[in-house]
């Protein structure tokens, strides 16, 4: 079944483009059973305009108070997290009987199309080398957004608590141009709320919870570095961490079995990157990193100290290669709602029946069955909730495999990604103890240093054996 088709979508789609308030809604982004997301424009003074994500509640929703608290609350919310990775949102209230929030315009990719194109290229060395790499940078960005939604105050001044309580692979978003951002905060847990999630009501995806979230203990930033190391160990392993066939199997994963480390799984993974996974995912919140910032900060020192040079720039050019076609497609949309004149805007009230267009990076979150996880119903206990999952079909697991002999990069990577030697490379001998090609290098420079040693010495032995 199409989200067009589920039930408590609109059965009704705008005549495009048409007018929201000051709003000019050009493209159906996507839609589910609370809403649909359009690509939008306003205009500013001196004829300046902006692309924007408008996302409106479905009118058949609008008289239902609760509906609408929770999209107020999620506006309401992103509005007052000010960091540059994180989604920012311009606008929100009601236009011509619309409850919309307008969103800042993402061109890119979710990490869950990023995971599934690094799979597409697994025999790729120079894309598994980079991958630590990219990896631990898109999850440190993350880390920054993260805690500037965990530090976030009200108007008086007092810090509202928030945890994002929903952070997966398809809530971390990297622009085309390299910038990460995160994004839908829907399940966020924060005071002054609207609405309060009523006692034993789990939200958010069941395979990137926290322990204490299952048990519905007192959450707090700790909860989300959990999902942030769930998202990176899946991201450096290409598969799933939790993920189980049944619900129930799924919970008892992230309650009692073994967590193993990533360089248990794939022997080439740095060392201090693993424990930086492994600290991530302490089932006991006081033995996780404190805050997503010491997290982020961690990360960031693993990519320095393995001499690699890998910022947004690296990230752009990574991007360019893994989605070369897709970017160009992306990109051919942004032109042409550019190049879209107000006068061709149907009235606010013109509507039609339409077939839904292709996904894009906004379209919305509507918590069904997706490619890469299911997201639970509320029924009034997580044992409940669980229950009604089971029948769910699981996606399929990715699967990594070890390689004898990884093949050598294809020049189209010189040409149109990132270049390999912008990464330090990872020889077969050092990947396996997780430690950078720098390290080989200085063991070459000690045995120099010691043979000259040792040559000197006998030369000094010989001229005083011959005097």
């Amino acid at each position: 079944m199409s989200p067009s088709e589920q039930p408590g979508t609109a059965s009704q789609r705008r005549s495009l483009p048409s007018q929201l308030g000051r709003f000019t809604l050009l493209r159906e982004l996507g839609a589910g059973g609370m809403a649909t997301v359009y690509l939008g424009k306003i205009s500013h003074a001196e004829g300046i305009e902006r692309l924007v994500a408008v996302k409106t509640i479905h009118e058949g929703l609008a008289g239902q108070g609760a509906f609408v608290d929770m999209f107020l609350d999620e506006a309401k919310i992103a509005t007052l997290i000010s960091h540059p990775n994180v989604c920012a949102v311009h606008d929100f209230g009601q236009a011509d009987g619309t409850y919309f929030m307008a969103m800042e315009y993402l061109v890119g990719e979710p990490v869950s199309e990023i995971i599934r194109q690094v799979w597409e290229h697994r025999l790729n060395d120079a894309v598994l080398d980079a991958l630590p790499f990219l990896a631990a940078r898109i999850v440190a960005d993350a880390c920054e957004g993260l805690h500037a939604a965990h530090e976030t105050v009200g108007a008086g001044g007092q810090k509202l608590e928030v945890v994002h309580r929903d952070v997966s692979p398809q809530n971390l978003f990297v622009t085309y141009d390299g910038t990460v951002k995160v994004v839908d905060f829907g399940c966020a847990k924060a005071l002054q709320r609207i609405t309060e999630t009523s006692a034993g009501i789990f939200k958010g995806k069941l395979a990137y919870a926290a322990p204490e979230q299952l048990r519905i203990r007192k959450l707090d930033a700790r909860t989300d570095v959990w999902a942030l190391g769930a998202v990176l160990w899946e991201t450096l392993t290409l598969e799933r961490i939790f993920k189980r066939e049944s619900p129930m199997q799924t919970a008892r994963a992230i309650l009692e079995e073994p967590i193993p480390r990533v360089d248990e799984l794939d022997p080439y993974l740095p060392r201090e990157l693993a424990d930086i996974v492994a600290r991530a995912l302490s089932r006991d919140p006081d033995e996780r990193f404190e805050s997503a910032r010491e997290m982020g900060r961690t990360l960031r020192h693993f990519i320095a100290s393995a001499g690699a040079t890998f910022e947004s720039a690296e990230t752009a050019d990574w991007m360019g290669y893994l989605f070369r076609e897709r970017r160009h497609e992306r990109m051919q949309i942004v032109a042409e709602a550019e190049a879209t004149l107000a006068s061709h805007v149907a009235p606010a009230s013109s509507f039609r029946s339409a077939s839904r267009t292709l996904p894009d990076e906004h379209a919305p979150d509507e918590r069904g069955p997706s490619e890469y996880e299911s997201q639970p119903p509320e029924p009034s206990t997580v044992e409940a909730r669980l229950d009604e999952l089971s029948e769910v079909e699981a996606p399929v697991p990715l699967s990594r495999p070890r390689l004898q002999a990884a093949p050598a990069a294809p020049a189209e990577v010189r040409e149109e990604g990132r270049p390999p030697s912008l990464v330090l490379r990872l020889d077969e001998e050092d990947r396996v103890e997780g430690r950078p090609r720098a390290a080989k290098t200085s063991r070459w420079v000690l045995l120099i240093v010691l043979a000259l040693l040792l040559a000197a010495a006998a030369a000094a032995w010989l001229a005083l054996s011959g005097a």
